[in-house]
């Protein structure tokens, strides 16, 4: 049987945000994941080789509007294009949505959303798609004098600008779009002995090295309500992680030997959150 069959990781560290203290993971493996025999003192040096697109997660909202343009804007016209935000605060009013918007991270994919017309002066449709991409296919179908309602997965374009465009087609017809989940990247990175972020979903922003075998993950939201599990790529030593104090949208992890927890040692790790 190879070596990468024999090894053994250790349980991992799941602490919830209303814990007293930190949560402790052991981690047992002599080796790497792919198997490579682990240098004297048990810290494995490389990277584990990560996906290039992690699978994202489902995050449900309450109802909320981005656009309604009978409020802001107008009819869009017959092959007519219009850009709208959608992720972060900025921009709302303007296109007749939410002011402040709708909670929905730069970090988002996807949304989930009930697309309407209304006020259609005749027959046409909407396609929806991301700013930037060619033109997608008929996301609405509309009818002239009647209003039209359809639920839809509409992916969006890079950063914090006009991240999703309309393209009507006939009509001219006001567009109103109400978002109710959205879909981003799971909130995971590997971080290296020294403090260096060497992969990341796009949620953690930004890692640091504190002092020895002390490390502070900064994410894209507040983590303070969320658990976490740790994967320490040494042999033996535990961790312990859970928020840190007075930074909501950050995690503390520490680790130490196993005989004393007042041992720090440095070492990479994989580190996830969730919510």
């Amino acid at each position: 049987m190879s070596l990468s069959r024999k090894i053994a990781l250790g349980a991992l560290a799941v602490v919830g945000a209303g814990s007293i203290g930190y949560g402790v993971a052991y981690a047992n493996s002599p080796a790497k994941p792919n198997g490579s025999p682990t240098p004297a003192g048990g810290v494995v040096p490389h990277a584990v080789t990560a996906s290039a697109t992690p699978e994202s997660v489902y995050v449900p909202l309450k109802d909320c509007r981005i656009v309604n343009t009978s409020v802001a804007g107008g009819k869009i016209p017959n092959g007519g294009t219009r850009s709208f935000y959608v992720v972060g605060t900025a921009g709302f009013p303007a296109q007749g949505g939410h002011s402040g918007g709708c909670g929905i991270p730069a970090s988002a994919t996807a949304i989930s959303a009930r697309v309407s017309s209304v006020s259609a002066a005749g027959n046409g449709s909407f396609a929806l798609y991301p700013t930037g991409t060619p033109d997608g296919y008929g996301t609405l179908y509309y009818a002239r004098g009647v209003n039209v309602t359809t639920g839809a997965t509409l992916q969006l374009g890079p950063g914090t600008g006009k991240v999703l465009t309309a393209r009507n087609t006939l009509g001219p017809a006001h567009l109103v779009i109400n978002v109710n989940g959205y879909y981003a990247p799971q909130m995971a990175a590997y971080v290296q002995a020294d403090g260096t972020l060497t992969y990341t979903t796009g949620r953690v922003l930004s890692t640091v090295r504190n002092t020895t075998g002390n490390y502070q993950v900064n994410f894209d939201r507040d983590v303070s309500k969320c658990h976490f599990q740790v994967t320490p790529y040494a042999f033996n030593w535990p961790v312990a992680v859970g928020p840190t104090f007075g930074h909501p949208n950050a995690a503390t992890v520490y680790i130490h030997e196993q005989a004393g927890s007042t041992t720090p040692h440095d070492t990479s790790f994989f580190i996830q959150a969730m919510c």
